[in-house]
């Protein structure tokens, strides 16, 4: 697809990209992410999550509850 839409290999093309060498091509078929990137992209909705919980957990309808699964 990104030989056909942007007339680039996509190793050449990743590396074009924002995240420069933390992207690439391993073999043809697999793309290698750096830890970097997966923990920021799931960094703003897990703080958004537990901040949620939070405030679920100071509402006194929920004083009782003794397990949250």
């Amino acid at each position: 697809m990104s030989e056909e839409l942007c007339h680039q290999f996509l190793s050449d093309r990743l590396i074009s990209l924002k995240y420069g060498k933390r992207v690439f091509t391993r073999g043809k078929d697999m793309l290698s992410v750096d830890s970097s990137i997966m923990q920021s992209s799931f960094t703003d909705p897990v703080s958004k999550t537990v901040n949620h919980i939070n405030n679920v957990l100071t509402e006194e309808r929920i004083k009782d509850v003794g397990l949250i699964v």
